[in-house]
């Protein structure tokens, strides 16, 4: 990327990220703005009452639009999020828009929350646009359940198709590890911001990035790891993914969530479980493993 692409790069994240900092604007109207003005300058250079009318749908406009208008309040804020932008790229920390290349389009298939404007990734992030099958499972699973889904990973793996879980103890470091161990990448959603992914997992996590794999969040960098984030990255990992398996999911678990989210998205969706699930192909011995490869390619 030459220096002035990048530069567009910083200006265009920066106003992104300083709209979503306002109190009250939230991800959905951050959007509505940014396609109606690109830049900060295009809404400055807009005279109000044409703005007013572009940013029909934005809540509460009229507010909006005076706070982005008053140059000596959004100025500096504008300025401080551009500084940590750039020390963000300083960092190797690859920081994208939904208008941006490396966007992983299948996400835009979401309506409303929790489909995010920004994502921060360390590593090969072009993989988010390969075909991706997403893995889901809990701690605690059954001795043959967890079994049966390291068996399928081994299986996907010796095919060469690309895995996708969270980054949390238990199930999602156990797949990343087999891939890591066998020369795989994988790419690792966190529920956190990045620089809040815990100690016991980090270097477990840096191993599949040196195999060419990818840390990914759509929270900012110091965004604590709240029980009710894994909801969002549940469901951005099934709208991510072309294809998903889920192992013993419950009910009201945030991979059920994204169980029912990757149906409701028509994907191949297929489970390790004891239940029936409409809109779920089981998974019951190794005779199924080719019929999740065969799903990629459809």
């Amino acid at each position: 990327m030459n220096e002035s692409s990048l530069e567009d790069k910083k200006n265009r994240l920066s106003w992104i990220l300083s709209l979503e900092g306002l109190e009250g604007i939230g991800r959905i109207s951050t959007r509505k703005v940014v396609k109606a003005f690109p830049t900060y300058s295009a809404l400055l250079n807009m005279p109000y009452e044409q703005a007013f009318i572009r940013l029909k749908g934005v809540a509460n406009r009229e507010n909006l639009i005076r706070k982005l208008k008053d140059r000596a309040f959004f100025e500096p804020v504008l300025a401080a999020v551009y500084d940590h932008v750039s020390r963000l790229f300083e960092m190797r920390v690859d920081v994208v828009s939904w208008d941006t290349p490396t966007w992983p389009v299948r996400l835009e298939a979401i309506e409303g929350n929790p489909k995010p404007n920004i994502l921060y990734g360390y590593g090969n992030i072009a993989l988010l646009n390969q075909p991706l099958i997403g893995l889901f499972g809990r701690p605690n699973l059954e001795a043959n359940h967890f079994e049966l889904a390291q068996d399928v990973v081994r299986f996907l793996l010796q095919e060469d198709l690309t895995l996708m879980t969270g980054l949390e103890t238990g199930f999602d470091t156990v797949v990343h590890k087999i891939c890591s161990t066998s020369g795989r990448p994988s790419v690792m959603w966190a529920s956190s911001g990045l620089a809040r992914i815990s100690n016991n997992i980090r270097s477990q996590a840096m191993a599949s990035v040196r195999q060419g794999g990818v840390m990914v969040s759509s929270f900012p960098m110091q965004h604590g790891l709240y029980k009710h984030d894994e909801f969002e990255r549940a469901k951005l990992v099934a709208a991510a993914a072309q294809v998903c398996l889920f192992t013993q999911p419950e009910a009201r678990t945030p991979e059920y969530h994204a169980l029912e989210l990757a149906v409701q998205l028509n994907k191949p969706v297929f489970g390790i479980m004891h239940q029936e699930i409409e809109g779920v192909q089981p998974i019951a011995s190794e005779d199924d493993f080719p019929s999740i490869q065969a799903a990629l390619k459809i």
